[in-house]
């Protein structure tokens, strides 16, 4: 399920849905995107449901972010993420 179909009142939902899945080299679409996301409130909801995505289904605009950004905060995400083994460190200290 994408964020969008869990929030039928959505602004999105208002707009023609090619908007939401600009072009990836389209930065006026992507900015048209994310303007419409700007005012909606289901914005930071609609940002953490699409950082839960599939990565194959992870593509377009949802809570202001492209799937670029999104890849990009998950993987910053993993790398600061503790380790099993920096776990088990902190709890032995």
């Amino acid at each position: 399920m994408f964020p969008v179909d869990q929030f039928p009142n959505g602004i999105c939902r208002k707009v023609d849905p090619e908007v939401m899945y600009p072009n990836p080299s389209d930065a006026e679409g992507i900015a048209d995107a994310k303007e419409v996301c700007r005012f909606c409130e289901h914005r930071t909801d609609c940002f953490e449901a699409a950082m839960l995505l599939p990565a194959a289904k992870d593509f377009g605009v949802f809570g202001a972010t492209t799937d670029d950004e999104r890849k990009k905060l998950r993987r910053k995400a993993k790398r600061s993420a503790p380790t099993d083994r920096t776990a088990d460190l902190a709890l032995t200290s």
